[in-house]
């Protein structure tokens, strides 16, 4: 799946360790998610492969903090 020019999309950001929207503008960083397959339709599938992606991403199992 590719969206439209100006279409909202979901991806893992790493650094915050959350999902992102943003929205495609066939720039560099949107072709480079959508060859590694992170490009997504809903935040839900986004967050579904999360820890897959970051572990892709960054070589490292995703450590969730948990702050109780």
């Amino acid at each position: 799946w590719e969206p439209k020019y100006n279409e909202p999309y979901y991806w893992p950001s790493v650094f915050n360790k959350e999902v992102s929207c943003s929205y495609w503008y066939r720039d560099t960083c949107d072709y480079a998610l959508k060859a590694l397959g992170m490009v997504y339709r809903t935040k839900e599938e986004a967050e579904k492969n999360f820890a897959k992606d970051f572990k892709k991403l960054t070589g490292k199992k995703l450590e969730v903090q948990n702050n109780e």
